[in-house]
């Protein structure tokens, strides 16, 4: 099964990218853009687990969640991945991310400890589109400088998700979560 494990958005936070992504599709620029239910931060990227992983996993996000409190994020700005110039993937980013950032290591070194490899620097983000051509890319860059996704949400779980790859996209199943302590 492909997995990764990844906090999901509140109803409303989506309701407010949502607006925002609204205004920016109908821009005659090549790119895929995340169905809305999909949004979500990404923790850690798994791959393809097997059930033994997944329990470990599941018993990983347990203990972990335990040891967080729930915390609020805002969104902030929008940006692209690896650089503006040659874009292939937008998103949008969200401060403050201490907590966020803490939570994403304190996973990263258990699951290492028990073999998933370490990932590149986590950097969180929510992936709005993924970029096909870099045509009429200026209009996107001059557009988004003249919105605002100003919003703040509450983050008070973790979840495991299972990914399923169709033709028209994939997927997102949460198959397992842990409350954040009160």
């Amino acid at each position: 099964m492909r997995a990764f494990i990844g906090l999901d958005l509140t109803n409303q936070t989506k309701a407010k990218i949502k607006e925002v992504t609204d205004k920016l599709e109908s821009l005659p620029i090549k790119a895929k853009w995340v169905n809305n239910k999909n949004l979500h931060i990404t923790l850690k990227f798994l791959g393809n687990i097997n059930q033994e992983q997944l329990d470990t996993v599941k018993k990983i996000i347990a203990g972990i969640s335990g040891r967080y409190n729930p915390f609020e994020l805002h969104l902030k700005s929008f940006g692209f991945f690896p650089n503006s110039r040659k874009p292939r993937i937008f998103f949008i980013s969200f401060c403050p991310g201490k907590r966020l950032e803490a939570l994403s290591e304190s996973l990263g070194k258990r699951l290492n400890q028990v073999g998933f490899k370490e990932d590149k620097k986590f950097r969180p983000h929510i992936t709005l589109a993924r970029i096909k051509s870099l045509k009429n890319i200026k209009q996107l860059s001059e557009k988004i400088n003249q919105l605002k996704a100003e919003s703040k949400f509450k983050i008070n779980k973790i979840s495991l998700f299972k990914s399923t790859l169709t033709q028209k996209g994939p997927i997102y199943q949460e198959i397992f979560k842990a409350n954040l302590k009160n």
